[in-house]
């Protein structure tokens, strides 16, 4: 993750290893979960759904980030030959958010609170070597091409990776969906490692991608245990350090556009979610039950066809990824294409409406107030319940004077 590092060949590194890093993590997490389980049951870690933002019904134990962030770590330090020097620092940062993580899991931390431990974290990986120092210019009028970001590359690298520390936190509202989100990031980030001959990132994207996999049994609907603030933040940091340290190198147009749409819905996500509670007058840090995984239930999908939908997606904007690294935009360009048209189809299908009222429906849903015509019929039903009492106070006197 140094930026000086060249990237070392699989000449030197058999492939057959970066398949045993998977593997070893794999094995490691599927193992340590159920000890992730009974230690949340123990110290209390337990997420009881004592509100009406949570999908589940019955009280399930978190912390099962911790058997991920042990079963990267152990299939890492098996091949710490083939890292670079800033590997320990990097996961030193990942050992500060998994601590704050088990901390918030037992005693529900305030956002300010969560923040301080992803503001150390990101300090100690740009501290330790990784940094985004280099931008491709997107000024056309420049002749430059590319930006040397010089001693802004610390806070825009912090900000990389907070932004995807809360942006995985922020999907994580699903049974599997963001074990599942990171599985195909992970992948994604993987395949583009193996074709850059990047041994470091292939080593850590395998493992993390082996770790959230050997997860997945657990936590896939109905979960036997979440994994919480400890896993979620663990997963977005190296998933963001993984990126600055392989994407974001690579001297091409690329080199800014692959993360962002690798690591799209999450990005996504958490831009909408504080653009639309900024919108209402809230904080962007509220809490509330807009998301894509809440609406897409509203919409009549099953808790398990919510996660594949997104599955699905995520999917597609990982092959896009993959053909942008390959030099086939036009190809790129058309899946994007045929998945919009795909998606909207869906939704028109779906909500049985005219296209602009599917999209009168999709701008009240982004800024998070109800749509019209749901408003509409509120009012009207309020109305109508307003008059059945005026109607009823109104005879109740005549019928005595009856009597």
């Amino acid at each position: 993750m140094d930026n000086t590092t060249v990237y070392v060949t699989f000449t030197s590194l058999p492939f057959g290893w970066v398949l045993a890093a998977f593997a070893i993590a794999a094995l490691m997490c599927f193992f340590a979960s159920p000890f992730a389980r009974r230690l949340a049951i123990l110290i209390g870690a337990i997420d009881v759904p004592n509100d009406d933002r949570r999908v589940h019904r019955k009280p399930v134990p978190r912390m099962g980030g911790l058997a991920i962030f042990i079963a990267f770590a152990t299939a890492t330090m098996c091949f710490y030959p083939y890292l670079d020097k800033s590997y320990f620092g990097f996961l030193a940062g990942g050992a500060v958010l998994v601590t704050g993580g088990i901390i918030d899991d037992k005693y529900d931390l305030r956002p300010m609170q969560k923040f301080s431990f992803q503001l150390v974290a990101s300090g100690v990986a740009v501290a330790s070597g990784v940094r985004i120092e280099i931008l491709n210019n997107i000024l056309i009028f420049s002749s430059k091409e590319y930006i040397s970001l010089g001693w802004l590359s610390v806070p825009v690298t912090m900000g990389w990776i907070i932004l995807l520390i809360n942006a995985v936190n922020l999907i994580d509202g699903l049974d599997g969906l963001a074990a599942g989100v990171a599985s195909i990031s992970s992948l994604t980030l993987l395949i583009i490692a193996v074709l850059l001959n990047d041994a470091p990132s292939a080593i850590m994207t395998a493992s993390l991608a082996g770790a959230c996999i050997g997860f997945l049994p657990f936590n896939f609907n109905p979960a036997r245990i979440f994994m919480g603030e400890t896993g979620a933040s663990f997963i977005g940091y190296v998933l963001a350090c993984v990126s600055v340290a392989g994407l974001f190198k690579m001297y091409a147009v690329v080199s800014v556009a692959v993360p962002i749409i690798i690591l799209g819905l999450p990005i996504f996500e958490i831009v909408f979610s504080a653009a639309r509670r900024i919108l209402k007058g809230q904080s962007p840090v509220h809490a509330d039950k807009k998301h894509i995984h809440h609406r897409l239930l509203a919409l009549g999908l099953s808790h398990k066809q919510s996660v594949v939908f997104i599955y699905a997606i995520c999917v597609t904007l990982g092959a896009v990824a993959v053909l942008f690294v390959l030099g086939k935009e036009r190809i790129a360009l058309l899946v994007i294409t045929l998945a919009v048209a795909v998606v909207v189809g869906f939704a028109l299908k779906r909500v049985n409406a005219t296209p602009i009222a599917l999209y009168r429906k999709i701008k009240w849903w982004f800024i998070g107030l109800r749509d019209p015509e749901a408003a509409e019929q509120t009012a009207e039903a309020a109305k109508a319940d307003e008059l059945g009492r005026n109607t009823h106070k109104h005879l109740k006197p005549k019928d005595k004077k009856d009597e």
